[in-house]
């Protein structure tokens, strides 16, 4: 389960839902045209992304305020994809330059 307990990503994604428009008629055409599975889960409103475990929420910290963002799957994907990434050698010079740019870390 995700940080801050049950229930966090579906109270979010029962409130994010796409109105039946034009817009997303065409996209949502769009993406069946292509294959991809959003097929199987057209409805309105639409939710942004199939189901709330799929939802993503991000936060960095920071003294400034909008280090914040969701993320949700995009195109009818399934679930998040994962994929290990490499720090570069000097990581430790980035986060004391981010340190002076953006603020101390928080403790």
């Amino acid at each position: 389960m995700v940080a801050g307990g049950p229930g966090k990503h579906s109270v979010f994604w029962e409130n994010t839902k796409f109105p039946e428009s034009d817009w997303l008629r065409e996209k949502l055409k769009s993406w069946i045209r292509r294959g991809l599975p959003v097929k199987d889960y057209v409805r309105y409103p639409m939710p942004i992304a199939v189901s709330p475990e799929n939802i993503m929420i991000v936060v960095a910290g920071g003294e400034k305020s909008g280090h914040s963002y969701w993320l949700q799957i995009h195109g009818g994907s399934l679930g998040p994809a994962t994929k290990e990434i490499k720090l570069p050698t000097n990581w430790e010079t980035l986060l004391k330059k981010a340190e002076e740019d953006l603020g101390p870390l928080s403790p």
